[in-house]
């Protein structure tokens, strides 16, 4: 993998993932599972740095955010697979740039929320 680009790609198990049309996938009676993969680029960060590290993070959050899609917040189980969804992108990025500050910053996380 490039040292520059990372893909914080929501890892589909049982988990539905979709940039478009999230919502009716949950509703339908049999839900279309898409893996997403999106690249986010680190090469103006330097993960030497605690700042270089947190920044790295953020976009990592907004990447695995866009990559498990919208949700309907109106719904526990969608709420929850959500969740579930952005736990484990984000872990797997975050385990993929293999990066002291970055895990020590993950580590120090709530896991990411819903929206923001």
């Amino acid at each position: 993998m490039s040292r520059n680009l990372l893909k914080a790609g929501a890892i589909v198990g049982t988990l539905l993932t979709a940039t478009v049309a999230v919502g009716t996938a949950w509703a339908d009676a049999s839900p279309t599972i898409r893996a997403v993969s999106i690249e986010v680029e680190y090469t103006d960060i330097n993960l030497a740095t605690e700042a270089g590290a947190e920044s790295l993070y953020h976009r990592i959050v907004r990447a695995a955010r866009t990559a498990c899609g919208p949700t309907d917040a109106r719904s526990s189980r969608v709420m929850s697979e959500y969740r579930g969804c952005l736990k484990q992108a984000v872990d797997t990025a975050v385990a993929e740039v293999n990066s002291p500050k970055l895990s020590a910053v993950h580590q120090n996380r709530s896991p990411p929320q819903a929206s923001g």
